[in-house]
């Protein structure tokens, strides 16, 4: 009897797969199974075998072939896309807790407001308010610069008091703040397990951004800061922005990360960097604590736990 090709094979077991409706988990699972390599394998050799009856596997055979150029391409495309099937899982920040796993990440858009710009025409440049969802602080929420206002307690909630640094100017205010968000360790009160990585740092702006991640989810927040020096002396303000891309909530992230990098701060001369507190945000812990899952609350059913200021 005439058997199947080991390209035949591999559709026949690919099609079969689909129609069991695999799930992306079981998708990534099964190619980096053996049965998924095999498939990956088979797929392969048959697009370099179809290439090969096309004279088409030297470059210059490929060059003058007279299989149609979009033809072509879309054979080179499949040989890709199949070796593509055995590559490791979406890239993970090198200081994350623990190794990824195959998981699907949702590290949500980038935002568009991100950065140290004028929020208006003849402002000084500024980091962006917040949104009314309680997952985000920010020294600018109150600005009057801000291109959309809310209501001023709504904005009240969310602003955070700039940090400030007595000596050394802005240069050395900016070493110290780099330091200390480099020294940030991942995991700190259970929160940003996937690790952090520094993206923009810029000491002639004053500038610096690093994106957190979660453990897991892969969920990134954004956290800027922004130096501005006093206009004598040498002393000057950070002022800092740390917001969720997704979610109505938080459930204590942003508080407990801003609390691990404001520790490194204030143990360090001519800082000040208080951190946040119930007494501080209550509409923050109240609105987080609100349909909170209880192992994520204190016993006093309260977000005292989350933003504690105690590792």
């Amino acid at each position: 009897p005439h058997l199947p090709s080991p390209g035949q094979r591999a559709y026949r077991k690919m099609q079969s797969y689909i129609r069991a409706g695999g799930s992306a988990g079981s998708a990534r699972h099964f190619r980096h199974s053996e049965g998924g390599r095999r498939v990956t394998l088979c797929i392969c050799a048959c697009v370099l075998a179809v290439l090969s009856r096309s004279g088409c596997t030297s470059g210059t055979a490929y060059a003058s072939s007279s299989v149609p150029l979009r033809r072509r391409a879309s054979l080179l495309g499949a040989v890709l896309g199949a070796g593509a099937l055995g590559e490791q899982p979406a890239a993970a920040f090198k200081n994350r807790i623990e190794p990824l796993k195959n998981e699907q990440k949702s590290p949500g858009s980038k935002p568009s407001n991100l950065g140290a710009v004028p929020r208006k025409e003849g402002a000084p440049p500024d980091l962006a308010g917040c949104p009314a969802s309680p997952n985000c602080f920010s020294s600018a929420a109150t600005s009057e610069y801000n291109p959309v206002r809310l209501d001023p307690e709504v904005e009240k909630a969310h602003y955070l008091e700039p940090w400030r640094y007595s000596k050394g100017g802005a240069a050395k205010a900016f070493e110290d703040l780099q330091g200390a968000v480099k020294a940030y360790k991942p995991g700190q009160r259970n929160v940003d397990g996937g690790g952090f990585d520094i993206k923009v740092a810029d000491p002639e702006k004053g500038y610096l951004y690093a994106q957190f991640e979660s453990l897991r989810k892969g969920y990134i927040d954004d956290v800027e800061f922004l130096i501005r020096p006093d206009a004598k002396g040498e002393g000057g303000e950070v002022r800092v922005r740390s917001a969720s891309r997704q979610g109505s909530k938080d459930f204590g992230v942003n508080a407990k990360r801003l609390n691990g990098i404001a520790e490194g701060l204030a143990a360090l001369e001519g800082w000040s960097a208080p951190l946040l507190t119930n007494e501080r945000f209550p509409e923050y812990v109240k609105l987080n604590s609100q349909d909170n899952k209880p192992k994520m609350l204190g016993k006093d059913r309260s977000l005292f736990s989350v933003i504690k200021d105690t590792l």
